[in-house]
């Protein structure tokens, strides 16, 4: 139209399109109550509203039944004990008769232990997104469960394979993903060897199947590679389905490996599993190893290895978390805490200890000794490239540069002849020095 602005026609089109808006909504509104209604009590311009809205009909139907396949993939499903048996029986021949079995565990398996799991109905995020609260549970007094106990005696007994940990990891005596979030695995703390950022090892919720790291997935493949059975405990399947490589999919269908899930909701690998057992993890794992006449191990917290694996905080970490450490005596026990706060006194010839150590005898003079060495070493090298560096730069400057070089190595050692003697030497901070 003439003597019309683009500006006007823009605003006309936007004033159709809410309008349009406004009465798609009150018509969804309007057959959405009368479907409400019982057959019976519908009148007769009700009955003309929906034969004059058939679309709309359609759409709030499918609505109905995508919410209700949703709710019933939410219910939790136990099997009957004759069934239960009859599905444990089952996969009690197929751990014997397989080559490479593999356990793929979830949150499932540690809810007996008070831990909930994410997507059960007390689930985490289960409870986020009704707007109801998590329950706050102390960590650092769970205990392994019995499902943990069972699958420790089948490891133990050669029977499966655990899928893989990291190259290299720090075993640590708290909780580590205290400042992780979604897509954000640094810790805050760095690598003793390498100095590189440390990242958790778990995948958060809503990370897609494309995340490398800091998970193993390369040599979780491989072991999946040669897998023939793969049993899934207490998982929804909801993460780990997007890892292709942990189900070989590469594969034709008849030659991927075997999958038993036991889980007591839906999982999305339902439909390709060999059996689906709906059971706790902990009644599962009982009846199996008494299938395969196993004894299950007593759980003994002082002798549980992670003390002595765990990797402790060196000096200046203590203040990178906030979580109450593991005790290695049972809660409320009589007994001092592993602490991971514990200065770690960090040598040049790689002796690490849990706390600071005084050198007290004629070997400890000497390692004493060898650490000052090793040290002077490691200066003299950084002196002698420094050196070089400003021989060929700054020449000019050479002469000032290698009298703040002596005075340094003057003060240094009046600085080591000031502190006791070798053998009674605290050397939990020296490392810090160079």
């Amino acid at each position: 139209m003439a003597g019309v602005s683009q500006r006007e026609v823009r605003k006309a089109a936007d004033r159709r399109q809410k309008r349009v808006l406004e009465e798609q909504r009150a018509r969804i509104k309007l057959v959405s109550k009368i479907l409400q209604k019982p057959d019976q009590l519908r009148t007769k311009d009700d009955l003309t509203v929906l034969a004059a809205c058939v679309d709309t009909v359609q759409e709030l139907q499918k609505r109905k039944q995508k919410t209700e396949a949703r709710k019933r993939k939410l219910e939790e499903v136990i099997d009957e004990p004759e069934e239960l048996r009859r599905k444990i029986n089952l996969l009690a021949a197929a751990i014997q008769d397989a080559q490479y079995p593999v356990i793929y565990s979830g949150a499932g398996i540690s809810t007996a232990a008070s831990i909930p799991d994410y997507r059960g109905p007390n689930g985490v995020w289960t409870l986020l997104q009704s707007g109801r609260d998590v329950s706050t549970a102390d960590l650092s007094e769970a205990e392994p469960t019995l499902t943990h106990m069972c699958i420790t005696q089948l490891y133990k007994e050669k029977l499966v394979c655990i899928y893989c940990s990291p190259n290299r990891e720090y075993i640590r005596l708290f909780d580590v993903t205290e400042r992780t979030s979604l897509h954000r695995h640094n810790t805050g703390r760095k690598c003793h060897k390498c100095g590189s950022e440390l990242r958790d090892t778990i995948v958060h919720f809503g990370e897609k199947g494309i995340l490398e790291q800091p998970l193993n997935w390369k040599a979780a493949a491989e072991a999946a590679k040669k897998a023939d059975v793969i049993i899934c405990l207490g998982s929804s399947l909801k993460v780990l389905k997007k890892y292709a490589c942990l189900w070989c999919m590469s594969r034709v269908p008849h030659k991927r490996p075997k999958l038993y899930i036991v889980n007591l909701q839906w999982t999305p690998k339902d439909d390709v599993a060999t059996l689906k057992i709906h059971a706790k993890c902990d009644d599962v794992m009982q009846l199996l190893l008494e299938e395969l006449h196993l004894d299950i191990p007593h759980y003994d917290r002082s002798k549980d290895p992670i003390f002595s694996l765990t990797t402790q905080l060196r000096p200046g970490e203590e203040d990178s978390h906030s979580r109450k450490l593991l005790s290695k005596d049972r809660p409320g026990g009589v007994g001092s805490a592993i602490s991971g706060e514990q200065p770690v006194s960090i040598f040049s010839n790689g002796i690490n200890a849990d706390k600071a150590v005084s050198l007290s005898s004629s070997g400890g003079a000497l390692k004493g000794l060898t650490y000052i060495l090793k040290k002077l070493e490691k200066l003299q090298k950084k002196i002698k490239l420094l050196t070089i560096f400003c021989t060929r730069k700054y020449s000019i400057y050479n002469a000032i540069f290698m009298s703040f070089v002596y005075l340094y190595c003057i003060f240094g050692l009046l600085e080591e002849f000031s502190k006791p003697p070798l053998v009674n030497r605290d050397f939990s901070n020296d490392w810090l020095l160079f």
